[in-house]
């Protein structure tokens, strides 16, 4: 590819210039006292504009000025005396003052119009910048006045006595005159008949960003036909050694990993100056793998990136370091002016992103270790706050320093088995409020992937509940333990467990409540991974009838939510009722748009959500459970499922969701529990994570839940004799009574009906049973407003 020496470079490639109309100049974040000062009685100033950020050049026939608000009023300082010219100057100061009238030109001298937001000079006689000097403008009030409003004023750019010295002004009230020479500048839009060269479009974000290649696609301008570039070190000059060409797909290799690299290109002309077209982009670190040490002494710097953050920022210092040379120092911005307060309420990271430090890691997990963790060593100051990122997704809580700031580092442990067959994003992200010295921060240091050696798995441990307590027990009680309980809404902050062995009980907990209840062993000099488990204490039997509503964003305490990883429960009083569905969590949906049913329930245990009770029927005889639900779905009908559960087996199938599903009453006759004590659980499984209330998601909505039964009292078991036989039965069922049957049901103990006679009215039935199946069968007789049930046995 052709090479081009920028220095070197004079030719003038006219065909690729444009003409413009008007071309904008500087910021407007700062008030400013140029181009003059309303308060004062009387005010002259002159600014220096550099060339290479006006990069034009043409006739100038109207300049404009951003006011600091719409309307303002500048009273008596209307009349302005404006002087244009051109300077090899840089700045003002260190003895040079005002630049010559000889060097000026007057182009304007009368009273200034204004518009909405803004001032405006027409010129009497237009003034031709030619590009190739820094461009001078002069603005002097004609008569002395100053305006009573605080509010009036000019948007720009204040640096203060800050390098460079850009502008001189004078101000004149009731206390003299003085003189000022500061880094400052109006916010100023040029109008004229203006040439510039025309500046290449990166059209999309770097393509093909791997840890040594990147793809740089330029829109298409039929008046560019040649291309010069570069892609180099970001925060470094833009290098006089240029690539040329005549594509606008540039393909990039043999770049370095874990680097910021910046992209400038500019088409094919230099008078006045060429106009850049700019993006900026990170390679990718290396990927790491088991095992894998970093300590930040110089070695393994490119296994890791640092993000270039707005106000926080990460870098590897001495300050942060435990056992090595360096460690990893996160902190936040110590410049305080002009930038977003940090917010204490709320999420802290929702609402401070632009605080946020990261350090961003790959990890390949793709040769299947068996208990993958990535630990490292953390030291907290004040008001420092860490958390750990899978994807986009956070694992574990966030991660603060204890009263008065941490006193040792800690290991943070964690889990990466559910990734195990993976390539995964990791990062570590720091937010805190403005840097105080080594205070706010968090220091990290020995970073570690490696195999688990300290241990802990669910089946190590056994979890009982009450109504208002959560117990763990083990066999070994000679272990100790870390244990913690947050609710299900809530985070585990850091330093927030008990030392223990088991059993432990977690007592005073609310009654049908959810809790997420964290655990990991000890072993010597370290400690497991925190296992996070997802409990529900119980809720109060339901004694039918019963029903339960969801106008309140509560189930009460008859019905308990439960959740998984990647489920949750909503309750809504606009809409009453309780919707079961997913939420992003560090968990992959298995199956696709193509779940089957068995991997609904089994593969993908992490997305099921449910509602729990426990139904006391002992004293029943009949009873029947009534849903009103809605099963809904986004994807296809197999990324959203709904099935029932009675004492943990299921009965009945399991129903798919719809677009646009309406709700229904779902009747389930649970004759086979009656005169029983049972649980009742409603779980939906769903692939979307996304939540619209009143759009499609994978997701059940449930309004009510109703449970009605008859009792069977003395006095209407003495009214009714009813006979069932034989029993087992074989091929022939015979049901005899007293009275006159009305109807007659038969139910599986799946509660499906198998039989049903209505209007019977008569004394004796003989059922054919050559065709049921081997098992057990309730049947439900009803004479004389009194039910009869009996349990038959098909042999």
């Amino acid at each position: 590819m052709k090479k081009l020496l920028l220095l070197l470079w004079s030719v003038v490639a006219w065909s690729q210039s444009e003409i413009v109309t008007n071309v904008n100049f500087g910021a407007s974040i700062d008030f400013t006292n140029q181009p003059i000062s309303p308060q004062a009685d009387y005010s002259r100033s002159q600014v220096i504009y550099y060339k290479e950020n006006l990069r034009f050049k043409g006739d100038i026939n109207q300049i404009r000025y951003k006011t600091s608000f719409s309307g303002i009023s500048l009273e008596n300082s209307y009349h302005w005396v404006v002087k244009l010219g051109t300077t090899s100057l840089e700045e003002y100061g260190n003895g040079v003052g005002f630049i010559g009238q000889s060097q000026l030109t007057e182009v304007f001298n009368g009273v200034v119009s204004s518009g909405p937001g803004e001032i405006i000079i027409n010129f009497t006689t237009p003034f031709y910048y030619s590009g190739l000097e820094n461009l001078v403008i002069e603005v002097e009030e004609v008569t002395p006045g100053s305006t009573s409003s605080g509010l009036s004023g000019f948007l720009g750019r204040e640096d203060f006595n800050n390098p460079p010295k850009r502008s001189i002004m004078t101000l004149t009230d009731g206390g003299g005159t003085y003189l000022y020479i500061e880094n400052s500048y109006p916010a100023t839009r040029f109008f004229g008949n203006l040439e510039r060269c025309i500046s290449p479009v990166v059209q999309t974000s770097p393509q093909n960003v791997t840890q040594t290649t990147a793809t740089i696609i330029l829109q298409n301008n039929p008046l560019i036909s040649t291309y010069h570039y570069a892609v180099y070190t970001n925060g470094t000059p833009f290098p006089d050694d240029l690539e040329t060409t005549t594509s606008t797909t540039i393909d990039f290799i043999d770049l370095l990993p874990a680097e910021k690299y910046r992209f400038s290109a500019i088409s094919d002309c230099f008078d006045p100056l060429p106009m850049f077209g700019n993006t900026t982009f990170d390679t990718k670190p290396i990927e790491i793998s088991i095992p894998q040490t970093i300590t930040f002494d110089g070695e393994n710097t490119r296994n890791y990136f640092l993000p270039t953050g707005y106000l926080g920022s990460s870098s590897v210092d001495a300050v942060a370091a435990e056992n090595s040379n360096n460690g990893l120092l996160f902190r936040s911005t110590d410049f305080q002016m002009n930038v977003p307060s940090f917010s204490t309420s709320g999420d802290i990271w929702t609402n401070n992103t632009s605080y946020i430090a990261k350090a961003e890691f790959i990890i390949d997990l793709t040769n299947n270790p068996t208990n993958p963790i990535f630990t490292f060593r953390l030291k907290q100051k004040v008001g420092a706050t860490l958390r750990v990122k899978i994807g986009n997704n956070q694992v574990g809580w966030n991660y603060k320093s204890v009263a008065g700031g941490d006193v040792n580092f800690e290991t943070i442990v964690v889990d990466l088995k559910n990734n195990i067959g993976q390539k995964i994003d990791l990062t570590i992200e720091h937010v805190s409020d403005f840097y105080i010295v080594n205070q706010r921060s968090s220091w990290v240091d020995t970073i570690e992937l490696k195999e688990e050696t300290c241990l802990i798995q669910s089946q190590d441990f056994v979890v009982s509940k009450t109504t208002n307590s959560i117990s763990l027990s083990n066999l070994d009680t000679a272990i100790q333990y870390d244990v913690a309980i947050v609710p299900q809404s809530s985070t585990l902050t850091d330093n927030s467990w008990t030392t223990t062995t088991l059993p432990y009980t977690f007592d005073a907990l609310n009654v049908a409540s959810a809790y997420k209840v964290y655990i990991r062993k000890k072993c010597d000099s370290e400690n497991s991974k925190w296992l996070e488990l997802f409990e529900t204490t119980l809720p109060e039997n339901i004694l039918p009838p019963y029903t339960a509503s969801f106008a309140n964003n509560t189930t009460g305490i008859y019905v308990a939510p439960k959740y998984n990883l990647s489920s949750e429960v909503n309750f809504t009083s606009g809409y009453p009722v309780v919707a079961l569905h997913q939420k992003s969590a560090n968990t992959s949906w298995i199956g696709g748009l193509n779940t089957t049913e068995s991997q609904a329930w089994n593969d993908n245990k992490h997305f099921i959500s449910s509602l729990y009770m426990i139904v006391d029927a002992q004293n029943t005889s009949t009873l029947n459970m009534t849903i009103r639900n809605r099963v809904r779905r986004l994807g296809s009908a197999n990324t959203s499922w709904f099935r029932i559960l009675i004492n943990e087996e299921q009965i009945g199938p399991s129903y798919q969701g719809a677009v646009n599903a309406q709700y229904q009453n779902l009747l389930i006759n649970l004759n086979a529990f009656a005169g029983t004590l049972f649980t009742v659980e409603l779980q939906h499984s769903g692939q979307s994570s996304g939540f619209l209330f009143a759009g499609n998601d994978d997701r059940v909505d449930i309004s009510s839940i109703m449970f009605d039964n008859t009792t069977l009292s003395i006095q209407e078991n003495q009214i009714n004799t009813i006979k069932a036989f034989p029993n087992p039965i074989q091929n022939s069922l015979t049901l005899s009574c007293n009275n006159q049957m009305e109807t007659i049901q038969v139910f599986n103990t799946q509660g499906q009906l198998i039989e049903r006679i209505s209007n019977y009215e008569k004394a004796e039935l003989v059922l054919d049973t050559s065709k049921w199946s081997t098992g057990l069968y309730l049947v439900h007789i009803t004479s004389n407003k009194s039910n009869f049930i009996q349990k038959i046995i098909k042999e």
